[in-house]
């Protein structure tokens, strides 16, 4: 099987179909949550995992900078693979018993690189990626 070839006609059947995704290249502007830029063009992002714009605020960053001078940046891969950073295992456990809810963790480490099942009809897909029991 020639896998580029199978690969490049899936790619244009999704461009084809509209069902590609090409992601917005933006800028956030520091301390103008939730303001962007998209090249040159000034945005608002309405939809943002940093519900409470606590992602510009100083504290957060000078915590975010001390860990990285600590510990260095990057994901480093998904925690199945290569294990979960030590500050947010500690983030957890205080969360946790703070909520009283054990799965407060599950929350805050669930696996957020999973593929989008509801794109590919069941039946249709050529190559199927199911998660490890």
């Amino acid at each position: 099987m020639n896998y580029d070839e199978f690969f490049a006609d899936a790619i244009g059947r999704l461009w084809h179909e509209r069902r590609y995704r090409v992601f917005a290249d933006l800028e956030r502007i520091a301390g103008r949550f939730p303001r962007a830029l998209q090249g040159s063009r000034k945005v608002v992002i309405w939809c943002s995992n940093d519900y409470l714009g606590m992602g510009q605020h100083p504290k957060v960053i000078g915590a975010i900078v001390e860990i990285a001078t600590r510990m260095g940046t990057g994901a480093g891969g998904t925690r199945n693979i290569s294990g979960t950073n030590h500050p947010l295992v500690e983030l957890c456990r205080s969360w946790s018993a703070t909520r009283r809810n054990a799965s407060a963790r599950d929350l805050l480490l669930s696996e957020h690189g999973t593929i989008n099942y509801p794109t590919v009809p069941r039946g249709t897909e050529r190559l199927r990626i199911t998660a490890t029991p």
